[in-house]
């Protein structure tokens, strides 16, 4: 009786061993495992699948619009007009009014187009004579020009301070000699191909206004069809002609407003005529001088 309850005093204790043992080899473990177990992303909602016409294409950025000038330009100053071999060969000259109108890309290439107009006072050959075809008359005349000028204009990265835009292109122009007091009209129409630099230095910029010194040096070259109306006739001829520009102003840029003044110089050359009233190897010389005050807007 008494081995009996000792031997199940013994078997109880082992039990109690073991089951203290099992806790802690339980705890443990859970400790480990939580230890090595990373923590557990909290889920994002998901979004209902939808239909296919419901998916949006990826939106895009809007494209940029170029930036573009428009300007508008009045001037006055003096015009020369010779006509060699004749009684017109002299250095005559008379005072001259003109508008020019001019739009553009202003970026690194883009296009633009320039027009001008001209008109000069009647004392053209004033006190000169001259024959209408029929006798002898004053040669009294006005000028009137027009020109136009279609143009892509490239502007290089500006060296510091220092920018050379340079513009290639086409023109067209006229010039008509309408002499006052005969039925005599001459006419030029001119066509070809035309090239500008206009180097800018920028000399002073606080960030709301610059100011720019300009510089102009342009040529072009092509030909003209003359014709000529006199008393009793008319008569044409197809001559050479070329053209050579050079100029200097001052630019003022604040905002979104620029105005520039200008001085330039040109001379336009038509080649040889021979023509029934004008007669054969008759060159014409035209030499603008030029004050031009422009006003423009960039948007």
């Amino acid at each position: 009786m008494r081995r009996c309850c000792s031997g199940s005093g013994a078997a109880a204790r082992a039990a109690g061993r073991c089951r203290v043992l099992g806790t802690v080899l339980l705890a443990a473990a859970c400790a480990v495992d939580g230890g090595t177990r990373p923590p557990q992303q909290p889920q994002q909602p998901q979004e209902p699948a939808r239909h296919i016409d419901d998916v949006l294409p990826p939106a895009r950025a809007p494209r940029p619009l170029a930036e573009a000038t428009a300007a508008v330009g009045f001037g006055f100053g003096r015009l020369d007009v010779r006509i060699g071999g004749t009684r017109l060969d002299g250095d005559d000259h008379s005072v001259t009014w003109f508008a020019t109108v001019e739009a553009g890309e202003a970026t690194t290439l883009g296009p633009g187009v320039r027009l001008e107009l001209l008109r000069s006072g009647d004392g053209l050959f004033e006190g000169e004579l001259m024959n209408d075809g029929f006798t002898v008359r004053p040669a009294d005349a006005r000028a009137d020009s027009f020109d136009c000028n279609p143009y892509l204009v490239w502007r290089p990265e500006a060296n510091g301070d220092l920018a050379t835009p340079v513009r290639f292109g086409a023109f067209v122009d006229t010039l008509r000699l309408q002499h006052q007091h005969t039925e005599v009209r001459r006419d030029w129409a001119g066509y070809g191909v035309r090239a500008e630099c206009a180097p800018e230095w920028t000399f002073a910029d606080d960030g709301d206004t610059r100011w720019q010194l300009c510089g102009l040096l342009g040529a072009d070259f092509g030909g003209a069809r003359f014709r000529e109306n006199f008393v009793g006739g008319r008569d044409e001829d197809s001559v050479l002609r070329w053209m050579g520009e050079v100029g200097i102003g001052v630019r003022i840029d604040s905002g979104g407003l620029t105005g520039q003044l200008d001085y330039r110089l040109r001379a336009i050359q038509y080649g040889e005529t021979d023509t029934a009233l004008l007669g054969a190897d008759r060159d014409t010389t035209v030499i603008g001088n030029q004050l031009l005050l422009q006003v423009g807007v960039r948007f």
